[in-house]
Order: C-alpha cells, then structure tokens, then sequence
C-alpha cells in the first residue's frame, strides 16, 4: 500500500554513532520514503559510520522504486568524509559533531543550498516539516531553541528515536516517579552540586542496588541488579553511564512531542498506554523496521565489501560441510562488550568450537576496538570466520546460519544483555515470547553478594559453569528446541507484519510523517 501526503514535505533525521541505533532508525526512514512519495529526508551522520551507512544505502538505492533521490546524507565534519572506515577518537568525534551541526540545521531551515565546509543541500525548495533525533543526542533540543530563536520561527515538531523497548522505557524514564535513569541523574546532581567530581558521581551512583523486586510492565518480576546485568564489565562504566544517563532529559524535554520506538504496542500494551498517560507525549510503536526482503525471506546473498563476501562465502561452504542450521553468527555491537572480563568472549568462542559449531565472529568495530589478544587465538582456525563488519540480514537469512548470539535481536537468539534495555528486550525474547536462551551463568554485577536470580539461579560465574550452560545452548539451538523457536519467530513475525499493514505501527508510519 503507497501512502500519499498533500504537498512536498522534509524530515530531518539526526542518528547516534552506534549500530544499535542507527541501523533502525535508517531503516525506518527507507521504509517512510517508500510509503510517503512526496517526503524528502535529510540525514546528518557522523564521519566514522559514513562508509558503513552508505554500504546499506547503495544496496537501497539499486532497488526500484526505492526513493533514494529524496534521501540526503550530509556527513558533520570539517573534513570530507572518510571512503573507507576509521575507528575515530570517539570524544574529539561527538564535541565536533554538536559544534558544526547546528550550522547545518540552521542552513537548512533557511533554504541555503550551500552549507559550508564543502556540503550541498539538495533539497533548499522544501523546508523541514519535522525533525526526528536520537534519545543519545540530548545536546540538540537546546540548540534547536536557539536556532528558532535566531530564524524567529516556531519550533518544529520534534521527535525523539529510541531504540529502547516500550517497557524499558517505562523502567528507566517512568518507573516509580521518574524512572532509573532520573533517580540516577539527580543523585548526581546532588553529588556535583556537593563539589564530588561528575565522573566519580557517575561511576557510583548507576551502580546502587538493594535487591528490591522489580515488575515492568508486560515483563516478569526480578531484581533490581539483574536489569543491569553486564555494565560493570565496562572497562570505563562511568563514561558510558554518562552517555545514556542524561537521556531522561532529552526525553522529558518540554519540546519534545513523541517518542519513536521500534517496537508494536501490540507486544507491550501496558507499557504502551502508561508511557503515553505518563510522559503526555504520543508514542510512534512503528514497530521493527526491517528491509522488505527480510519479510519476504528473499533477501541477496551478494554482499557488497569484502568482510560481508567473506562472509557469505563462510556460510556457502559451511552449508556443504556441515548442512543447513549449523552456524553461529556472534556479535556484539559497537560499544557494549565485557572489557572487564574479555574470558567470557573467549569463553563463548572456545565453547563453540569444543561443541564443533561453526562460527561467524563480528567482533565490535566501531567505537571500540577489542582488547589486545582476544582475537589472534582464533585467527585461521578452521570453520571460524572473524570479520569486523558482516552484513547482518544476508547471514540472519542464510541456510546455514543457525542461531544468533548477541546483545538483542529481532530473531532467534541466545542473549548476553549488558544494561540500558537490553535486559528487557533480552525477557521479551526468552522469557515472553519463547524465541531464544539468556546465558545466566555470565551476568556480573556490582556487588558480589548478588548471586541470586530471581527465578532462583545461583550464578557461579566460574569458567566450568559458564561453558557448561553455553555448550547446552548450542545444543539447544541446533536440536529441536531450536527448531520450535524458529517457529515461533514465524509467529512472532506475523504478528509484527500484521501490526504493519492492518495494526497500530502501520497507523503510527502514517502519523508520523503527517502535517498537522
């Protein structure tokens, strides 16, 4: 079904240097640009995902029909773009990025085609209607008060994208008054105004649990510290508390007027109707934001840079070797990994092989890379194949691929959360919908004394215990509990797409891109 709007309309689209965020939000806006065919969208990226993001891109705008030529990406930076990916200095990377964005947004809400440091807006003859921005860029509401002000022009409607789930929001923004998050933002509040330094506020202050029985709505209860369950394994826990922490303000922001989620009300209806009653913002559940392919099953299997050949080459060969079902795909991202306790990926990877599963291993490339020796151990071991960026929906739907081992995912999956919403997301797939394993064995919290789960695991985390439960997952995954979760994805995905075309995320599309 093709989606109309009355006249020429702009999006712009501010996204956050983590894949986790990005790749749903740029989904999200390729699906809009389809349905919507007089929308335009510009996006602003950051240098060090320029060439990744313009991987998906091409690979979008080969396909017809796409709307690629009303899609803009302008990379902030004083510099062009790099053509081949780079890990930056991710603190020197954000202050440039909040520094020279402004400028770009003010251009553009003034209609000049030339915005400086060699970026051309393309689309000058339509001024933004909205602008939707990652929860992580909380600099951006005050600058676009500025902005306002010095244009004398109103406020743009102004969208927040999360890629928190629905019930995870209400825990950490909501839940007893003002959430985690701003129970944890003004105790540090009150530690700085005492004159205690941020980063020692912040490297105490997440970290206070009392083993209090804790119930999100549409999840089981459990305790405080299992939210939380792998954060401590950063190796700089307070940096990244303060990234994600002040993200209560950015969404309790008085200009803010919705909140976009990745995720259908249809799954977590209480959280859904509690977050709209307790933010007064609306809630866009437009669901997962996945590639037509991905629905259909008919996704390509030529990649398109030389990790993602090797790749999909691995799993060709895996596939005649082992059959059909018989691969691991790891990953962890580009920020969260256990810094702190690098054995557990040893231990995970090791586990595989003992198990005689072979492996992909997209060790995290972004942000970070991964700790010194963790890597070479594995390096041209056969039936193991190491990249650092693989293309993630041709292995999900390869013949060969068996399970996903990762933070979260859309699929069949064994879990290994960290914190944030992670853990939630991790319960609405193993303990909600029954479509995948949580490792318990690995969880590490701050206080030794926790060792209890609330289900009444007693978590050793001793390298025997933690091998033992991995090796049982894998077994699982490949035997028929592994076959009875694929089903159930079937099913789960059928009530995602239904969701789309008849449901309350096709609606929200429809919402959010419409002129009031």
């Amino acid at each position: 079904m093709t989606l109309t709007v009355a006249a020429p309309t702009h999006v712009v689209a501010i996204p956050a240097a983590f894949w986790g965020h990005l790749r749903p939000m740029l989904n999200l806006l390729l699906n809009l640009l389809k349905t919507h065919p007089n929308l335009h969208i510009t996006v602003f990226i950051t240098p060090s995902i320029s060439s990744h993001m313009l991987v998906d891109l091409y690979a979008f705008q080969s396909k017809t029909d796409s709307g690629s030529c009303r899609l803009q990406t302008i990379t902030c930076g004083e510099k062009p773009p790099e053509d081949t990916f780079v890990t930056p200095d991710f603190t020197q990377e954000v202050e440039n990025y909040a520094k020279i964005l402004p400028a770009f947004v003010k251009g553009v809400f003034e209609g000049k085609t030339d915005l400086g440091h060699g970026r051309v807006n393309e689309f000058a003859h339509v001024v933004p209607s909205k602008i939707i921005f990652d929860m992580c860029q909380t600099f951006f509401p005050a600058e676009l008060r500025k902005i306002a002000k010095v244009l004398h022009m109103p406020i743009p409607p102004l969208l927040i994208f999360t890629p928190f789930s629905l019930s995870s929001l209400y825990q950490l923004f909501i839940e007893g008054g003002d959430g985690r998050y701003g129970r944890i933002l003004k105790a540090v509040e009150q530690d700085v105004s005492a004159g205690i330094d941020i980063a020692e506020a912040y490297t105490k202050r997440p970290w206070e649990f009392d083993g209090s029985v804790v119930t999100p709505p549409d999840l089981p209860s459990k305790f405080d510290y299992e939210w939380w369950p792998l954060m401590t394994t950063q190796d700089t826990p307070a940096q990244a508390a303060m990234g994600f922490i002040p993200t209560h303000s950015a969404i309790h922001d008085r200009d803010v007027v919705g909140v976009v989620v990745p995720f259908i009300g249809e799954l977590e209806p209480k959280a859904t109707s509690t977050l709209e009653e307790r933010l007064g913002k609306s809630i866009y559940a437009v669901g997962p934001q996945l590639p037509e392919e991905m629905w259909n099953g008919t996704v390509s299997q030529v990649a398109p840079d030389a990790d993602g050949q090797k790749a999909i080459r691995f799993l060709d060969d895996m596939k005649v070797k082992h059959g059909s079902r018989s691969v691991a795909y790891v990953s962890f991202g580009s920020l969260f990994f256990p810094f702190t306790r690098p054995e557990l990926v040893t231990y995970l990877l090791q586990s595989l092989r003992e198990s005689n599963t072979p492996f992909i291993f997209s060790h995290p490339s972004g942000l970070r890379p991964p700790p010194p020796g963790l890597i070479e151990p594995f390096e041209g071991l056969e039936d193991v194949c190491l990249v650092k960026f693989a293309p993630q929906w041709q292995v999900l739907n390869h013949d060969a691929t068996a399970f996903f081992v990762t933070l979260l995912s859309e699929v069949p999956v064994v879990t290994m959360p960290f914190g944030g919403d992670q853990a939630e997301i991790a319960s609405l797939l193993t303990e909600i919908l029954n479509v995948g394993i949580d490792l318990k064995q690995c969880k590490t919290f701050n206080d030794p004394a926790f060792r209890t789960l609330h289900d009444g695991t007693e978590v050793t985390g001793t390298e025997e215990a933690i091998k033992e439960e991995m090796k049982e997952a894998w077994v699982r995954m490949k035997a028929p509990d592994g076959s009875a979760m694929r089903l159930r994805v079937k099913e789960v995905k059928s009530r995602l797409r239904d969701s789309l075309a008849n449901g309350r995320a096709g609606h929200d599309m429809v919402k959010l891109v419409r002129v009031d």
